[in-house]
């Protein structure tokens, strides 16, 4: 018992022993962040991406009011705004980079969302639909046996014959599906903040790119007095960073800015006109020439 109770208090971990071993994993750690390898295991490396986004500091919306719709929202009108927005990694992994959502907000310049482009979309990396053909086979058979029993002296012999009838019959059949090509969000689109607001979520594929500019348009109502206002833009870029062998969601970059909204002046131009061009404005006023002023 005595020599029980020695071996437990033998393999008590003294306060040095665990510094000693957290400062073997600190340096191990250090290590593997220095190699290429180590630190995209450990996420402790130069592989993050540094994620950058850009949009104008004024942009100008225009009136696309149809006529049928005055009559029935009266006091409003509808304008049109395309705000592009950059995206660039400068320097890191851009596959990191998972998805970038763009909100634009118009509640601060009393604006509220009637349409937007682009909506959502969904992609495919098959080029079509495909088939799948299915073979099903099946067996129907029947067999007989002929047995019976004698008797022998002192006991009962059983025999089976070994003669047997049967008859099988193989029935095959083969079917043909047309599948749909599996399709995934390359792009999420909707209406935030009570319809005063919309948001765009770019998600990365082997056919996008999430990187360069993206005009996104919206259609808002505003009222008929309607003069300028400020649009906030909000851009956020996600992905996953790993560390210890754990992905986790990560937020790489996130900007909200404010753009000016301005309202385009309708002028119309007028057409140039040709110097030997002879027309209306050139002409005398209407009356009496000196010519016939002159006459008796």
């Amino acid at each position: 018992m005595q020599a029980g109770k020695r071996s437990l208090v033998g393999t008590r971990v003294t306060p040095l022993q665990l510094w000693a071993n957290g400062l073997i994993v600190i340096l191990t750690l250090a290590l593997l962040a220095t190699e290429s390898r180590g630190s995209d295991i450990i996420g402790l490396g130069g592989e993050l991406p540094v994620l950058e986004f850009d949009v104008p500091a004024a942009i100008t919306c225009r009136d696309v009011t149809p006529a049928d719709y005055r009559p029935v929202n009266a006091g409003d009108r509808l304008l049109e705004v395309r705000v592009p927005v950059s995206v660039v990694v400068l320097k890191g992994d851009v596959h990191r980079v998972r998805e970038v959502i763009v909100e634009i907000d118009g509640a601060e310049a009393g604006l509220r969302v009637h349409d937007f482009a682009p909506d959502t979309h969904l992609a495919s990396e098959q080029a079509k639909d495909f088939e799948v053909k299915r073979t099903e086979e099946h067996r129907e058979g029947i067999d007989a046996s002929l047995g019976g029993a004698f008797p022998i002296a002192g006991a009962t012999a059983h025999v089976t014959p070994s003669v047997t009838a049967g008859k099988s019959t193989l029935t095959t059949s083969t079917v043909t599906e047309t599948r749909l090509a599996p399709k995934q969000a390359v792009l999420v689109s909707g209406a935030v903040n009570r319809r005063q607001g919309v948001y765009f979520k770019l998600r990365q594929s082997s056919q996008t790119t999430l990187e360069g500019e993206h005009e996104l348009s919206v259609t808002f109502v505003a009222p008929a007095d309607w003069a300028g206002g400020d649009l906030q833009v909000e851009c956020v870029g996600r992905g996953e960073k790993k560390w210890l062998f754990v992905k986790q969601r990560k937020v790489w970059n996130s900007t909200r800015t404010p753009i000016e909204l301005r309202l385009a002046r309708h002028t119309v131009a007028k057409p140039p006109r040709a110097p030997d061009c002879e027309c209306c404005c050139n002409e005398e006023p209407a009356g009496e020439t000196p010519d016939a002023q002159q006459a008796p």
